[in-house]
């Protein structure tokens, strides 16, 4: 298991990586349940990251951010915080930055996040992502445009492809549906 840091803000990344400009290899998303198509994603981020000098990391978000912006549609949560930064750690990673989903974060939008988080402290190199991925205020960015912002700051995306069990797609919605 490597030194995992987990990373409260965007201030304490840059307090901890920023002087030695550490890139990083990075995966973006809620994570709940961290299911074979989440682990798909971010072994890929750890088996990346060597070949770019670059830290093996994941943005997350606390709370879930349809408690802030659809509270009556906010899922039951698959694993608790802890758990699922726990499991962050035990699949390799070096860092997890846990942005807090308020309002001010919700309000921007995808070129914005992109900006002030993925560019800016953590200088990702790559971002990997699952196809259905989406960012920025009422969800206005998807992975395409996150490529394109990627060609634009600099930074590669690879979209990842859907795990599949029986021929149905592993997601944090299909669990809930078979254990629900």
């Amino acid at each position: 298991m490597t030194d995992f840091r987990v990373l409260r803000s965007i201030d304490d990344w840059e307090g901890l990586y920023g002087p030695a400009q550490r890139c990083a290899v990075v995966s973006i998303g809620n994570f709940d349940g961290l299911h074979l198509g989440h682990q798909k994603i971010l072994r890929t981020v750890v088996e990346r990251a060597p070949a770019h000098a670059a830290l093996a990391a994941v943005v997350t978000f606390h709370p879930h951010p349809l408690k802030l912006l659809r509270p009556a549609q906010a899922p039951l949560l698959l694993q608790t915080f802890d758990q699922k930064i726990s499991g962050f750690a035990g699949l390799g990673l070096n860092a997890a930055l846990v942005l807090d989903f308020n309002s001010s974060l919700a309000a921007l939008s995808p070129e914005e996040f992109v900006r002030r988080t993925i560019v800016g402290p953590l200088r990702a190199r790559v971002v990997l992502v699952g196809h259905s991925f989406r960012f920025g205020h009422r969800q206005a960015g998807d992975a395409a445009r996150l490529q394109e912002l990627g060609a634009r700051f600099g930074f590669e995306v690879e979209i990842i492809r859907p795990v599949t069990v029986d021929g149905e797609v592993v997601s944090s919605s299909a669990v809930r549906a078979a254990i629900g």
